[in-house]
């Protein structure tokens, strides 16, 4: 590939108007976001990239009345929307217009179904299928600041130059693989609205502590990570600037709970500090704690046939994805095992490529051991 074409900002409605014109009759085009989120639990959009063949476009959504003009493009299922690693920026698509893209494609997903690492970084893939090193000079930049420099639209265009091109050549070499159609529909399930449900009342699943927690423990924690969720929302500031996951385990367990013990949230005045506690301490009287404090070392230790069960199929998906040669994880995670265990009918093993690959093989293994133990 030769190189990239100079990277036009666009700020002005005219500008933006042209770029559609000129993207509209195409099959496909490349894109990535910039936004920054350390001090806001919102990611705060502050630029769009978009690239062809001959043409590569810095969007300023912070200078432009609006990106109406481009939904139509992004929603169209006939163009294919190429991005790296592309589930924030969905996120920030999806806040900005309330609703998806259609047709998208993922050249991380592509390329570790190619045999690259698991989560190929995009310089390292350009490194590797173009022999071109992107610069990192503005990996830690805050994109919320104008105007931007010279530099940064160029570090920016670079971000999304080569990935058409990228999605052309694992494209070609997929296809004569037979595992294309697996980017596609791994790509399209990127577009599941539930990825992106930030509901507060389903934030406590997305807490690693909360698995091992049962009966009154667990609805304690349910109410006080969906509080604390509500709040950072209400607020604008990351969960963690409220409560960290630890302090929220510590206080599902504890029966004190004092004033002076809990933390100051980050970010905030005193009055909503003080509104922070008031809250809390309502959400804490309201769902009181466990008789006992369970320590660590005393919660339910996993079923050793279960866990038994858990080592066989880790060794199949193993066998499976050395075959394949691709990493493990791309097949199935812990949790998809899990989920097969638990849930076969919503387990995405038994669905799509992976319901032949995978899921069958597994599936066997798991009849087997029942019938071995008589409980099939």
């Amino acid at each position: 590939m030769t190189s990239s074409p100079a990277p036009q900002l666009i700020e002005h409605d005219d500008a933006l108007n042209q770029l559609v014109e000129r993207l509209g009759p195409l099959p496909a085009f490349a894109l990535d976001t910039e936004f920054v989120r350390e001090r806001t639990y919102y990611p705060a959009f502050c630029l769009l990239q978009i690239a062809t063949d001959d043409l590569v476009a810095c969007v300023d959504p912070l200078r432009l009345r609006s990106l109406e003009p481009l939904r139509a493009l992004l929603m169209d299922p006939r163009i294919v929307k190429v991005v790296h690693s592309g589930r924030q920026d969905m996120e920030v698509l999806l806040r900005y217009f309330g609703q998806l893209p259609r047709n998208l494609c993922d050249t991380q997903m592509a390329a570790g179904l190619a045999g690259h690492a698991e989560q190929c970084g995009y310089a390292s893939l350009v490194e590797r299928l173009f022999g071109h090193r992107l610069p990192k000079t503005h990996t830690r930049t805050d994109w919320s600041r104008r105007p931007l420099s010279p530099e940064q639209i160029q570090y920016a265009g670079e971000d999304v130059a080569y990935l058409l091109p990228a999605y052309r050549r694992l494209e070609t070499e997929l296809s004569e693989q037979g595992r294309w159609d697996w980017v596609r529909q791994d790509s399209e399930a990127l577009l599941d609205p539930g990825l992106y449900d930030m509901s507060p009342e389903l934030a406590w699943k997305r807490v690693a502590s909360a698995q091992p927690l049962t009966g009154a423990a667990l609805v304690r924690f349910k109410a006080l990570a969906t509080w604390r969720e509500r709040s950072a929302q209400r607020l604008d500031i990351p969960r963690n600037w409220i409560l960290r996951d630890e302090t929220l385990h510590e206080l599902t367990l504890s029966r004190q709970g004092k004033d002076a013990e809990l933390p100051r949230a980050r970010g905030i005045g005193n009055a909503a500090q003080q509104q922070l506690l008031k809250e809390l301490r309502v959400v804490l009287a309201d769902h009181p704690c466990p008789p006992l404090e369970v320590p660590l070392s005393n919660w339910p230790r996993p079923d050793p046939a279960q866990k038994a069960l858990m080592a066989k199929m880790t060794g199949e998906v193993r066998r499976i994805a050395e075959q394949l040669g691709i990493a493990p994880a791309l097949l199935a995670s812990r949790r998809d095992l899990e989920q097969l265990l638990e849930n076969p009918a919503s387990s995405r093993l038994l669905k799509g490529w992976r319901h032949e690959i995978v899921g069958l093989p597994l599936r066997r293994i798991v009849g087997n051991t029942a019938t071995e133990t008589g409980h099939g």
